[in-house]
C-alpha cells in the first residue's frame, strides 16, 4: 500500500504509513507529520485511536521514522542533507521534495509499529533548534521570511520558556544554535542556492499546508499545554492568516 500512491499518480513523491506504538498497537504515534508557521515539526494524529484517520491524504512532511520515496526524486534532491545529521531530516527532505514541486502523503493502510520514547539525548535540542532554522532558511524567499518574524519571534519565546522550565540546564543549547548559523553562514547560503534552485512550487503552496496551532501536548503536561493553548493560539492563528493572505509569490 505504501507503494501504491507512487505508481498510481507521479506528482506523489513520498509516502508514510500510519505508525503506532509499538506498546499500544491501538494508539497512533505519526500519520505524517505536520509543520507549524515557526518550522516545529510534530507527529500528526499523536495519541489518537487507529481508525481516525482516512487516507490517502497529502500531508506537510513525512515521517522520517517509516516512509518511502521515489528513486530518481531522492537522487535529484541530493538525499538527506548531510549537515542535519539527525532531526528535521525527514522535514527538510519532505519540504524540498514540496518545492520541487511533488507531494507527501500518508497511507493508511500501510501500518508500521513504532518503538517509541520520548526521549533527550545530548545535543538534541541544539540539532532540532538548528535544523529547523537551516530549513526555513534554505527552503523560503526573503521576503517569506521577513513576514514570518514575528511568528518566529514568538516560537523563539516558547522555546526558551520550554527550555528555562524543563530543561534548565541545557540553555547553551540554544545559544550554540544561534552561534551555529553565524558560524556558517557562507555554507548556509550555499546550501540555500542549491534548494532555490529546485523551485518549482510557490511558498504560498508551502505555506499552505503549514499549521498556527502548536501540539503543546506532545510536551507531556497537561496543564500547561491549556495554558499554552490560551497564551498562544491567538496570536499564532492572527499571524498565520495574515501571512496566507499577504504571501502571493
Amino acid at each position: 500500500p505504501l507503494i501504491r500512491p507512487l505508481e498510481a499518480d507521479p506528482a506523489v513523491g513520498l509516502t508514510t504509513p500510519l505508525i503506532m506504538l509499538q506498546k499500544q498497537p491501538t494508539v497512533i504515534n505519526a500519520a505524517g507529520n505536520v509543520m507549524h508557521l515557526t518550522g516545529l515539526a510534530l507527529c500528526r494524529a499523536m495519541g489518537m485511536q487507529n481508525g481516525a484517520q482516512a487516507g490517502p491524504e497529502d500531508v506537510a512532511a513525512v515521517s522520517g521514522a517509516a516512509f518511502a520515496v521515489r528513486r530518481d526524486l531522492f537522487e535529484q534532491l541530493g538525499g538527506f542533507d548531510p549537515a542535519f545529521f539527525m532531526y528535521c531530516e525527514d522535514t527538510d527532505l519532505s519540504l524540498r521534495a514540496r518545492l520541487a514541486g511533488y507531494r507527501c502523503q500518508c497511507v493508511p493502510e500501510s501500518v508500521v509499529y513504532h518503538d517509541y520514547q520520548l526521549r533527550f539525548g545530548p545535543d538534541k535540542l541544539f540539532r532540532q533548534e538548528r535544523n529547523r532554522y537551516l530549513m526555513l532558511l534554505k527552503v523560503f524567499r526573503w521576503r517569506t521570511l521577513m513576514l514570518l518574524l514575528p511568528a518566529l519571534f514568538l516560537g523563539e519565546v516558547i522555546s526558551w520558556g520550554f527550555v528555562l522550565l524543563r530543561k534548565p540546564g541545557r540553555w547553551h543549547e540554544k545559544a550554540a544554535a544561534y552561534a551555529y548559523l553565524l558560524r556558517h553562514r557562507r555554507a548556509i547560503g550555499q546550501a540555500r542556492q542549491e534548494t532555490q534552485l529546485l523551485r518549482q512550487a510557490a511558498d504560498k503552496e508551502i505555506l499552505g499546508q503549514m499549521n498556527w496551532r502548536l501540539a503543546f501536548e506532545q510536551a507531556g503536561i497537561e496543564w500547561l499545554a491549556d495554558a499554552a493553548h490560551l497564551i498562544f493560539d491567538p496570536p499564532f492563528f492572527v499571524f498565520c492568516w495574515v501571512i496566507k493572505k499577504l504571501v502571493v509569490w
